[in-house]
């Protein structure tokens, strides 16, 4: 059960750290000042969603408003610990594209965070120690993989990025737009037929579906979570089947990160179904 005057003390407490006025984070969080006084003199709570944007705009996480300790979290997304271990992996294999591209990508994601409220740069890291434990010491997959999201959310440029061509092309290929004139579903379409043609955009993408299904419990609403999981099963899915006929040496990694993408998701649905079946048989009684 929700301590409801626990959480707003906190919530009053890293707002008040942050030297910011009640209205200021209001308007962050985009909710009414009135609302977030409510949640901090603990006469109410927020949502899931509005829990995630407090948390991120203060720069904590939903469990820590909450005084909540998940066992094992801060060992497994340890930001610090992932990234001392990839410089190490990176050094001992002289993987110079991996070297720079860890130090790119811890500056530029610097104070950005996931919407579940941890840094940002955790995804990455996250990704990259997931190549590694599948045996993928490949130096421009690992850099790849540390700088996918620069481009789109970092405001940088592909030429700015200061590895070689390979790299800068898989990031490239890995950001996606909207162009003029598209409907999303023609972008979807365009996105995942140029993303094949480089070897390293194609995993880095399979990675980082992996490791999204795996937290998108703790970050999207129930809305969300069913365009993800369709997102999924449209275009992700079928795109594994693509990988393993254009590189198929990556056929074992296809193999398990399809059943835990599946797993995940199919999981999900299935907890999902059986809430809104509890619910719907709660509303007829």
């Amino acid at each position: 059960m929700i301590d409801k005057e626990e959480m707003g003390r906190r919530i009053r407490e890293h707002r008040e750290k942050r030297g910011m006025t009640r209205e200021e984070m209001a308007e962050l969080i985009e909710s009414p000042p009135g609302e977030l006084e409510r949640w901090e003199k603990g006469e109410s709570v927020p949502d899931l969603e509005q829990s995630q944007r407090i948390a991120a705009v203060l720069g904590t996480t939903v469990d820590k408003l909450l005084n909540r300790r998940k066992p094992g979290t801060h060992k497994m997304f340890h930001e610090k610990k992932m990234y001392t271990y990839l410089k190490g992996v990176a050094n001992s294999r002289d993987l110079m594209e991996t070297q720079k591209a860890l130090i790119y990508a811890r500056d530029r994601h610097a104070n950005q965070f996931r919407k579940e409220g941890v840094p940002y740069i955790v995804h990455p890291l996250a990704m990259a120690c997931n190549a590694l434990a599948m045996g993928l010491y490949d130096d421009n997959l690992l850099a790849t993989i540390l700088l996918h999201d620069v481009l789109e959310d970092c405001g940088v440029k592909a030429e700015e990025l200061p590895v070689n061509d390979t790299v800068k092309r898989g990031v490239e290929r890995m950001t996606f737009r909207i162009r003029e004139g598209e409907t999303k579903q023609e972008a979807m379409e365009r996105y995942y037929g140029e993303l094949i043609d480089s070897r390293e955009a194609s995993i880095t993408k399979l990675i980082d579906r992996c490791h999204n299904v795996s937290s998108m419990s703790q970050a999207f609403s129930k809305e969300k979570l069913r365009e993800y999981i369709q997102e999924t099963r449209d275009y992700v899915l079928p795109f594994i089947k693509r990988v393993k006929r254009n590189y198929p040496e990556l056929t074992d990694v296809c193999f398990i990160l399809k059943y835990h993408i599946r797993s995940v998701v199919d999981s999900i649905e299935a907890v999902m179904a059986l809430y809104e079946k509890e619910e719907s048989s709660g509303q007829e009684g």
